[in-house]
């Protein structure tokens, strides 16, 4: 891991927020609607990670209750290996700008991106987990 002083000039913390102002910004901060990257290695702007089904979408950060049906989905600004990962183990890889997975299971999921740099795959973006509880 690299120190400190050299990771600040290099990873960018992004928060998701429906107005710039600080109270926005705590909240979401609280709630976890955040992810980090490399903004140097390419642009993450219009990544997003959320779960869609049963009539409602939660996003980074969220606690909802798993029910069949249930996707998760990824949108990568840039083409991409998009890992999947469930309770910390990959669950699925897709290559490009989007992953489209069923959730068969409760469990807490993140996202991670990697893109192609000097011929090897360089961690670019992490997301942070939603959570999806069993019910009952």
């Amino acid at each position: 891991f690299d120190p400190y002083e050299r990771s600040f000039r290099n990873v960018c913390t992004h928060v998701l927020v429906r107005e710039q102002t600080e109270p926005a910004l705590r909240a979401a901060v609280k709630a976890g609607r955040a992810y980090v990257s490399h903004d140097w290695m390419g642009d993450p702007s219009g990544f997003d990670f959320r779960v869609v089904g049963a009539g409602a979408v939660g996003t980074m950060g969220e606690e909802r209750p798993w029910v069949p049906g249930q996707r998760l989905e990824v949108r990568s600004p840039l083409p991409a290996t998009i890992r999947l990962i469930r309770d910390g183990q990959v669950e699925a890889v897709s290559q490009g700008e989007a992953l489209d997975h069923p959730v068969t299971r409760a469990g807490v999921y993140r996202v991670e991106l990697w893109l192609p740099i000097g011929g090897e795959l360089r961690p670019w973006l992490y997301s942070n987990p939603l959570f999806l509880r069993s019910v009952g």
